[in-house]
């Protein structure tokens, strides 16, 4: 515009920074023009008309849920005169929308040790926040949970949208390497971003390839030789020296990387991260398992109840078989309270097989183990994005997670083990993003696919313990059971 007045019919050239991409446009009757659909950036904005000096901004900064304004100030002079205006000159109030916002300084987030590199979890520093250090049960300026939402480049990434619980967590959770940008709208969400179903939107924006090859790698690597002694254990230590109380152990590895770059330069461009995560957490069970002379059945004796035979079941006679009948049936114990080997099943003493060895007296809380819990996550990202012309845009996301979790509660070892025995988790996103430009309209078409799946088979479905190894023949496995498991057996008021 011109002090006063508006410049009809300027010439506007805005060029993507990263990827060499140029939008060209006119000023309309008002001196305005707005470029829709944009990716986050760094962008060159040209401004020239001819009979007036030509206007440059080379720092126009683009950042997600976001307008940014910018005021060309025109002066009279040659078209080939340039005005370069740098530093910023996006204004720091928004004038374009009421909508309350906070985003999150990726710059500053990269330089700090972010604990599983989850950067969802920093919108609890949002002020309005309030709940726990997990955004489970937690809500924004007292909304419900289900009233939050989520988007993953303007694409809805929740994998359910039944709400109940809350939605601020896409599918599958964003992580450092492959976030560009992330924002936290609290308020006063027009229908492009809660999609008319939250007053409380999480927008991440994932990296895109650029026309130079980037690329990083990271290393969380935590173990107890690294660290101190907590503090608690070192008070122990000092009220009795003759007991210390060593460090808790910890040996965590979470590391991969990414790289971004272009396919053909100014055309297609491709990034793609991978995280990758290796826990050992320890910890005791202390379970009861059969003495060893209890599982030949002979050691019943020291016992101070009488095992009875199952087979001698038979009408009770008062004051010849007890002197008082309590039921119409009874049974006679075994001779010397001793079961014959010929009565033990052999499904019993196979099954008997899998318990270990007793570490201590006693028939109950005999055996301790330090069966610990292993975690393994890898999560890759791929994203492509393709120019077709001045007037065409595409771009591909596809996020992917495998976990498997081990935690035997039991402490039973091998094929006995039981628990959350590789519990497996894999969400998986795929989104698309088609944009057509013209001086008339904007087409655009978002997809996505979003799935969740987690099994607990509690046994190790990839072991030797089936129905069948344990001598149980002719069970029919139910069709929606994936795992050829043997039924479970639990043996109830073991220590009465």
């Amino acid at each position: 515009m011109v002090p006063g007045r508006v410049v009809q019919g300027a010439q506007l050239e805005l060029r993507d920074v990263a990827t060499n991409d140029v939008r060209k446009a006119e000023t309309q009757a008002q001196g305005v023009h707005t470029f829709p659909n944009l990716s986050l950036g760094k962008y060159r904005l040209t401004v020239s008309k001819t009979g007036f000096q030509t206007q440059l901004f080379t720092d126009v900064v683009v950042e997600a849920a976001k307008t940014t304004d910018i005021s060309a100030n025109l002066k009279v002079g040659a078209i080939t005169e340039t005005v370069e205006v740098s530093g910023g000159s996006a204004p720091l109030v928004e004038t374009t929308t009421n909508s309350i916002g906070t985003t999150i300084d990726m710059k500053q987030i990269e330089d700090l040790p972010i604990q599983s590199r989850d950067i969802g979890q920093l919108s609890q520093l949002i002020p309005g926040y309030s709940g726990g250090q997990t955004n489970i049960g937690g809500t924004w300026n007292g909304l419900p949970s289900i009233d939050q939402g989520n988007n993953i480049d303007g694409i809805v990434g929740s994998s359910s949208r039944m709400k109940f619980g809350g939605n601020s967590a896409p599918a599958v959770t964003p992580r450092l390497e492959s976030i560009e940008e992330m924002t936290v709208q609290t308020e006063q969400l027009d229908m492009n971003q809660g999609f008319g179903q939250a007053s409380m939107q999480i927008n991440f924006v994932t990296r895109r390839g650029s026309n130079a090859f980037h690329g990083r790698v990271f290393e969380d690597f935590r173990n107890a030789a690294l660290n101190a002694n907590s503090w608690n254990n070192d008070a122990l230590t000092a009220i009795d020296p003759s007991n210390p109380q060593t460090k808790n152990p910890v040996k965590l590895n979470d590391f991969g990387g990414s790289i971004g770059g272009p396919i053909r330069k100014n055309k297609d461009f491709i990034f793609g991260s991978i995280e990758m995560w290796r826990e050992r957490v320890p910890f005791s069970v202390v379970a009861d398992v059969p003495t060893m002379d209890l599982r030949n059945g002979q050691g019943f004796s020291a016992v101070p109840s009488n095992i009875f035979d199952p087979l001698t079941s038979h009408t009770c006679v008062a004051k010849v078989d007890v002197s008082s009948c309590n039921s119409i049936y009874i049974r006679d114990p075994f001779p010397g309270n001793a079961i014959p080997q010929s009565r033990m099943s052999p499904i019993g003493k196979k099954i008997l097989s899998y318990f270990p060895v007793p570490k201590y007296s006693g028939q109950v809380n005999n055996y301790i183990a330090d069966t610990g819990g292993v975690y393994r996550y890898d999560q890759p990202i791929v994203r492509w994005d393709h120019v077709f012309d001045d007037f065409n845009r595409l771009n591909v996301l596809t996020s992917y997670q495998w976990g498997q979790e081990f935690r035997n509660s039991t402490g039973i070892p091998g094929q006995g083990a039981s628990g959350n025995i590789w519990t497996r988790r894999q969400p998986i996103s795929i989104s698309a993003n088609y944009t057509h430009f013209s001086h008339l309209y904007i087409f655009d078409v978002r997809m996505s696919f979003s799935r969740f799946s987690q099994t607990f088979p509690n046994v190790d479905k990839n072991g030797e313990l089936t129905a069948q190894a344990l001598g149980i023949n002719g069970i029919t496995r139910a069709n929606s059971s994936p795992f050829n498991s043997p039924p479970r057996v639990t043996l109830d008021q073991y220590s009465n």
